[in-house]
C-alpha cells in the first residue's frame, strides 16, 4: 500500500482520515489491511498504525486494528492501538471451533497485546469444510433449520447459539475488552439470533 511507504504519507492519510471521522461525526476508525506481504510491507503497517494513532489521539478520536491470528504485530504497535478486533475464524476445516479460538487468542497475547484491548471475533456464517463455500447463518438456518446445541450440518461448520455463548464467557473469563461480530446482517431474528443470544449471556453477567 504506497500510503503507508513514507512518513510524510502515513502522515498524510492519518490526517486525512481524522478529518473524515470530524466531518461525518465517527468516533474513530479501523484499519484492516489484507494483507501486507513480506518484511517491509508488515513494517510499514507497524508505523502507519502508530503514526494514524497518534494523529488520531491528539484529536480524541480512536483507532482499533482488525487481526487474524497469523498477522501477528508487536507491544510498542498494540500499546498505541485503542482495539484489536481478533478476526478468529476462517481457518483450515471446521473454521472457527472454540479450541482455535483459544490458539488464535494464546497467539496474539503472547506477541504483546493486552487483553482488556482485543475483542474476540464471532462469525455470522459458516464455511463448508471441503470446499470452502460460505453461507450466511441466515442462509443456514432458513435451509437446515439447525438447534441450538448443533455447529455443523451437510458440511458447512458454523457457530450456533451454544457455542457463540461460550465465546462470551471466554471474552469473559480471559477478561477481554468483548467479543465482536462479522458480520450482524447475515444474523436472523427470534430464539436462533446468535445476537440475542451475545446479548442476553452479556445481561447474564451484568
Amino acid at each position: 500500500m504506497p500510503a503507508s511507504a513514507t512518513a510524510a504519507s502515513r502522515l498524510r492519510l492519518g490526517q486525512q482520515m481524522a478529518r473524515f471521522c470530524r466531518t461525518h461525526g465517527f468516533a474513530g476508525v479501523d484499519i484492516d489491511w489484507e494483507h501486507p506481504k513480506g518484511t517491509e510491507q508488515l513494517t510499514n503497517y507497524k508505523l502507519l498504525l502508530q503514526q494514524v494513532a497518534g494523529v488520531f489521539h491528539d484529536q480524541g478520536l480512536k483507532v482499533s486494528v482488525a487481526l487474524p491470528g497469523w498477522l501477528l504485530l508487536d507491544e510498542p504497535t498494540y500499546q498505541v492501538i485503542d482495539r484489536v478486533n481478533l478476526m478468529c475464524y476462517d481457518g483450515d476445516g471446521r473454521h472457527a471451533t472454540l479450541e482455535f479460538v483459544r490458539g488464535e487468542l494464546k497467539k496474539l497475547v503472547e506477541s504483546g497485546a493486552a487483553a482488556e484491548k482485543i475483542l474476540l471475533g464471532i462469525p455470522f456464517y459458516g464455511r463448508h469444510i471441503q470446499t470452502r463455500r460460505a453461507l450466511t447463518y441466515a442462509e443456514i438456518v432458513a435451509k437446515y433449520r439447525p438447534t441450538a446445541d448443533i455447529d455443523e450440518v451437510a458440511g458447512v461448520y458454523f457457530n450456533g447459539v451454544r457455542t457463540v455463548v461460550r465465546k462470551v464467557q471466554l471474552a469473559r473469563d480471559q477478561k477481554l475488552a468483548g467479543v465482536m461480530i462479522w458480520e450482524v446482517g447475515q444474523d436472523v431474528t427470534g430464539d436462533s439470533s446468535l445476537l440475542e443470544a451475545i446479548s442476553k449471556e452479556i445481561r447474564r453477567d451484568s
